[in-house]
């Protein structure tokens, strides 16, 4: 199950190094930016990723959801996983 999320993160994180061709590509950039910027916030969670993108909590869930099949608190740990395994 860990290494499943491994696995996802290194393809989410992909997205930085390509360019964007949809909104959709160009708004995961920009989640998976915003939350490696706060990598070394320990405080940093959905209420302030809803805050930096100017979105409501249940829009952002569900967006990104959609998009991803993972919620924003998922996603961060995920990135943050993939971060400390490198």
């Amino acid at each position: 199950m860990v290494k499943d999320f491994f696995q996802q993160a290194g393809s989410l994180r992909s997205l930085l190094h390509l360019p964007p061709s949809t909104i959709d590509d160009s708004f995961l950039q920009k989640v998976i930016g915003i939350i490696e910027k706060n990598l070394g916030n320990e405080e940093f969670g959905m209420p302030q990723l809803c805050k930096d993108l100017h979105m409501s909590r249940s829009n952002l869930f569900r967006k990104l959801k959609a998009l991803t099949g993972k919620s924003a608190t998922d996603l961060i740990r995920i990135i943050r996983l993939e971060t400390a395994k490198d």
